[in-house]
């Protein structure tokens, strides 16, 4: 890819494309040129989330770019994508719809809690997300600010999905 191309972009050089609301957690983005393109032609399609960003796998077939996302969207998240070709640059914000099918995450802010982990002390100030499944209970996921930083927001979430959906293709069975 052009590197040197999409270092060089300047702030007043881009091209701002209407905002989208409403993202399902799993959404491919369609992106359709004007004219036929390979591959070699995409300077870059990047998505990111509070400069975090979100690894993406691009296919092109005629005049269409593909963007899947390696993981679900956080529900009720702005992102950002950018798009790099040629001496063009477009940018489009985005939110994810604030639940899925199998439930939703939200984000409760920073909690003092107890934990039984570290002898019963106190933590202060730790990210406090609620995963609701829809069935049963919901679940507390407790994550500090160095996670987030190291793995990015929601990676947490992600891994607990992962989990729950694991735990009931071997048991059968709903949190």
């Amino acid at each position: 890819m052009g590197c040197t191309k999409v270092a060089n972009a300047a702030v007043n050089d881009w091209i701002t494309l209407p905002e989208m609301k409403d993202i399902d957690s799993s959404k491919i983005f369609s992106v359709t040129f004007n004219k036929l393109v390979a591959i070699e032609d995409i300077d870059g399609i990047v998505i990111f989330q509070g400069g975090n960003f979100v690894p993406v796998e691009i296919t092109v077939n005629g005049r269409q770019a593909f963007v899947k996302p390696s993981h679900q969207f956080i529900p009720n998240t702005t992102y950002e994508m950018r798009i790099f070709i040629g001496d063009r640059r477009y940018k489009m914000n985005f939110e994810s719809i604030g639940s899925t099918e199998s439930g939703g995450l939200i984000y409760e802010g920073k909690k003092d809690v107890r934990s039984y982990f570290a002898n019963d002390q106190l933590i202060k100030g730790i990210n406090h997300y609620i995963v609701n499944l829809k069935e049963g209970y919901p679940i507390n996921i407790y994550v500090t600010n160095d996670y987030e930083q190291r793995y990015g927001k929601g990676f947490a979430y992600e891994e607990m999905l992962s989990m729950i959906k694991s735990i009931e293709a071997k048991r059968k069975a709903k949190p």
